[in-house]
């Protein structure tokens, strides 16, 4: 009697440590770490899937932060001119 392997959907150790680290990356380099692994690793599935939510991430807080503070330079700027042109009262 033979024993088949069946594939395994699980990654292998090597392929979750550099997912762990792309995520780790991701909070010290923003979009770069997470486009580079996503850019080198295409043909590994789970570092791939990883590399692609890291980037979603950075990049959302990064969007999010620009409009934040255009936000608050226009709302500093409306203050400003508002003092400017009535005084403060």
């Amino acid at each position: 009697m033979e024993i088949q392997e069946t594939p395994s959907n699980e990654a292998d150790k090597n392929s979750q440590i550099v997912a762990m680290l792309t995520w780790i990356a991701t909070i010290f380099f923003s979009f770069i770490a997470p486009l580079v692994v996503y850019l080198v690793k295409k043909d590994d599935h789970f570092i791939s899937a990883h590399a692609k939510g890291a980037l979603n991430l950075s990049l959302t807080v990064s969007i999010i932060y620009l409009l934040t503070i255009a936000i608050g330079f226009i709302f500093l700027g409306v203050t400003v001119i508002g003092i400017l042109k009535h005084g403060i009262n």
